[in-house]
C-alpha cells in the first residue's frame, strides 16, 4: 500500500503517481474520500477529532502562522499554555483513555491531532488559494474591460500594478513540520504501507545524515515508478532525532519512504 506524504488533499498531490497510491486520512471527516486511507486504529472519532480541532485552533490564535500550532506538537502546546489547552488535554484523555487514563497510551491520539491540524491547514490553505486565483481571474477581466489584452505584453501580476500599484500576494504552498507528521503518519498507519514523496529536501536531508537509498528497482517493493530511491530506516532517524526515543516504540520500527523522481 502507497501512501502519499506529507500532503493529504489531492489538489496538492504531485502528477505521476503510481497507480493505488492515497492519501492519508486523519478522520476529520464523517467519512473517508475514494481515494484517502483512514487507518482503522484511530483513536479519535470524526465528532471528537472536530472538536480538538477547533479547541486546538482557538489556542493557537497566539501562534505567527497556520500551521505553527501542527509544528509545535500537542504535547509542547500543552506544556507551554496549561490554563488554556486543559480542557483539550481534558478532552483527550477523557475520550481516548476512558476511566484507565493512566494505563493508555497517549501517542496515537497525539499523532492523530498533528494530522487532523495539518489536514486542516491544507484546507485553508487551499480556500486561501481559490479566493487568489478568483482575484487574479477578476482582475485579468478588468484589465481586457480597459483595452489591456494579454496579447499585448501585460501580464496579470503587471496589470495588478497597472491598476492599482499593488499586486495579489502569492502564497506558494503549504509549509509542514517533517518531522513531527512523520512520526505521526508513522505511529498510526500499518506496517506495510509505504510512504511516498516528492519533497526534495527530506531526500536530501536524508543523504545528509548517513543514510544511503537504493533504486526503485533494487527495493523489492512492486509498483514503484522508474526513477524512485526508497530509504528504509527506523521512523527516528527519518523525522531528524538524534537518538532512539525509549518511550516511542512506534517511532522504533523501521519503514520505507520512496522519494519520487520529482524529489530526487
Amino acid at each position: 500500500m502507497f501512501v502519499f506524504f506529507p500532503c493529504m488533499h489531492a489538489a496538492l498531490l504531485p502528477r505521476d503517481l503510481p497507480a493505488g497510491a492515497l492519501l492519508l486520512d486523519p478522520g476529520y471527516l464523517d467519512e473517508p474520500g475514494p481515494e484517502a486511507f483512514r487507518p482503522e486504529t484511530l483513536p479519535l472519532d470524526p465528532a471528537t477529532a472536530r472538536n480538538l480541532v477547533r479547541d486546538s485552533l482557538n489556542f493557537g490564535e497566539q501562534f505567527r502562522a497556520p500551521g505553527d500550532l501542527a509544528a509545535f506538537g500537542l504535547q509542547e502546546a500543552l506544556a507551554e499554555n496549561r490554563e488554556t489547552a486543559s480542557a483539550i488535554q481534558a478532552e483527550l484523555t477523557r475520550r481516548v483513555s476512558g476511566a484507565m487514563a493512566k494505563d493508555v497510551d497517549p501517542a496515537p491520539a497525539q499523532a492523530q491531532l498533528a494530522l487532523l491540524l495539518a489536514w486542516f491547514y491544507e484546507e485553508r490553505f487551499l480556500e486561501m488559494a481559490g479566493l487568489e486565483q478568483g482575484l487574479a481571474d477578476s482582475w485579468q477581466r478588468f484589465g481586457q474591460s480597459l483595452g489591456l489584452a494579454p496579447d499585448e505584453g501585460l501580464e496579470s501580476e503587471e496589470l495588478d500594478r497597472a491598476v492599482s500599484g499593488l499586486s495579489a500576494p502569492l502564497l506558494g504552498r503549504p509549509d509542514y513540520s517533517f518531522g513531527v507528521l512523520l512520526e505521526a503518519a508513522a505511529t498510526l498507519l500499518p506496517a506495510e504501507a509505504v510512504l511516498l514523496t516528492a519533497e526534495a529536501e527530506l531526500a536530501a536531508g536524508w543523504r545528509e545524515s548517513g543514510l544511503s537509498p537504493v533504486p526503485a528497482a533494487e527495493a523489492g517493493i512492486p509498483g514503484l515508478p522508474e526513477g524512485c530511491l526508497v530509504f528504509r530506516a527506523p521512523v527516528w532517524r527519518l523525522s531528524g532525532r538524534r537518538k532512539a526515543p525509549d518511550k516511542r516504540p512506534a517511532l522504533l520500527r523501521e519503514i520505507a519512504v520512496a522519494a519520487l523522481p520529482a524529489g530526487v
